[in-house]
């Protein structure tokens, strides 16, 4: 999935297919990934076990954000939620969610600072440590240590900062800590979206 937001438009390219909701004037940052189909749902190809993920859509606010959501529910849920209407991420074990957004204007290293700092506010008990930092890149892992707010709950995130967008992917699992396999699939599966050259 590939997408751009400038200004009040916003051009999604799926599976090859481009979708222009409005004008946007200037070459656009696009995401490259790979995808499986399943069901006629496409689940990205970095996530194994494609028949045990679920697509729960996109949302897009034209000049704000484009999202896309994928759960791997719990096996007893895997029906009920494919026929849910309105599904959350806590409905499911695993989720991985792809979000395009506006690029702020710092760096990855101040956005690290920015992200660290929300953490410690909304959650005090959690943690969050950086795995890669360059000049239009952030991978970092999140952990809530079962805060209020988040409960439990461990995530691999990696930002990526084009010239327009910040593009964000999260692998995320409902546990306090991540098992070294886990860990390995949030960070192929983060890694698996990179921006078109």
């Amino acid at each position: 999935m590939n997408t751009r937001i400038c200004g009040d438009g916003l051009v999604i390219l799926f599976a090859g297919m481009a979708i222009a909701l409005a004008g946007c004037s200037g070459p656009p940052d696009r995401m490259n990934s790979s995808f499986t189909m399943r069901n006629g749902q496409p689940i990205p190809a970095a996530l194994p076990d494609p028949e045990n993920w679920t697509f729960l859509g996109s949302q897009t606010v034209p000049g704000q954000y484009q999202k896309q959501k994928w759960v791997k529910p719990a096996q007893t849920q895997q029906r009920q939620l494919e026929t849910a209407v309105g599904a959350t991420a806590g409905d499911g074990t695993e989720s991985f969610e792809y979000q395009d957004l506006r690029r702020p204007a710092v760096s990855p290293a101040e956005y690290l600072d920015t992200f660290k700092a929300l953490q410690s506010r909304d959650c005090p008990s959690g943690t969050v440590t950086p795995i890669h930092v360059d000049s239009a890149e952030l991978l970092l892992e999140a952990k809530s240590g079962g805060c209020a707010r988040f409960g439990n709950q461990a995530e691999i995130d990696r930002f990526l900062f084009g010239k327009t967008d910040l593009f964000h992917m999260v692998y995320t699992i409902n546990s306090l800590e991540m098992t070294p396999d886990q860990r390995a699939l949030g960070i192929k599966a983060v890694n698996d979206w990179n921006l078109s050259k």
